[in-house]
């Protein structure tokens, strides 16, 4: 891997390459385009970077207008889908108790860059996991692909479970006497984080589905890749139906 300099933690509005060494560089266009041409497999991470910077970087990483409109598109579903070199995705993960960030991603068999606007748990949860992979595993791209969708998917765990918790305290609260103060309010305070992400499961579980046996075969996959997608896969449908329970 070619030599950067290095920094201790992402920084919001910088490219960071997560590197097989297990840590982030803050880098530019014609480094990337460097890295491209060395050949190894690598993660790049756009962290609130605007759409002219976004542009350069694609430039580097050769990709074509579809590809970067891709990324800096803000106004787009969930979604996992085929290209004529890899798969797009679109996938959100949980930011804090109320809001989600939406991450934008281009994957082929040379790189994966995924690009964000505001600051993202679930892809910082990933990079730590990154960190403990060995290097045979920092270059096998589709896991480290899985690695950060699974990641991302994660971070609906721990809303979830309150979200649950807090409709057992509501509805025991509701049925063991009269309605208790305010308990209307508080429904509709978990409906306006539950909408959001069911919204955010359901078209990428629809995706992932349509899959069924045939990751393989997706352009920048390997042979043994199914098994990443299987556990995936299974992940988000569990949690779309743990979501859809509460709802």
């Amino acid at each position: 891997m070619i030599g950067s300099e290095r920094v201790k933690t992402a920084h919001v509005g910088r490219a960071q390459l997560v590197e097989a060494a297990g840590v982030d560089s803050d880098i530019d266009a014609e480094f990337t385009g460097r890295l491209l041409e060395a050949g190894s497999f690598f993660w790049l991470d756009l962290s609130g970077i605007p759409p002219e910077q976004t542009a350069e970087f694609s430039a580097a990483l050769q990709l074509n207008a579809e590809a970067v409109q891709h990324l800096v598109d803000r106004d787009q579903r969930s979604s996992f889908t085929e290209t004529h070199d890899g798969v797009r995705w679109v996938c959100f993960g949980v930011r804090d108790e109320n809001h989600l960030t939406q991450v934008r991603a281009v994957f082929t068999k040379d790189f994966l860059v995924t690009a964000h606007d505001q600051p993202c748990r679930g892809l910082a949860d990933a990079r730590h996991r990154y960190e403990r992979l060995r290097d045979s595993e920092q270059d096998d791209g589709p896991l480290v692909l899985f690695m950060v969708l699974d990641a991302l998917a994660t971070t609906f765990e721990s809303i979830l479970a309150r979200i649950d918790a807090q409709l057992d305290e509501l509805e025991t609260a509701v049925i063991g006497g009269p309605p208790m103060p305010g308990y209307l309010q508080q429904v509709l305070e978990v409906r306006q984080v539950l909408t959001p992400a069911i919204r955010a499961l359901g078209p990428y579980r629809r995706d992932l589905v349509s899959i069924l046996g045939d990751v393989d075969r997706l352009p920048g996959m390997q042979a043994g890749t199914q098994p990443y997608l299987d556990s995936h896969r299974s992940h988000v449908v569990a949690l779309l139906d743990a979501a859809n329970g509460c709802r």
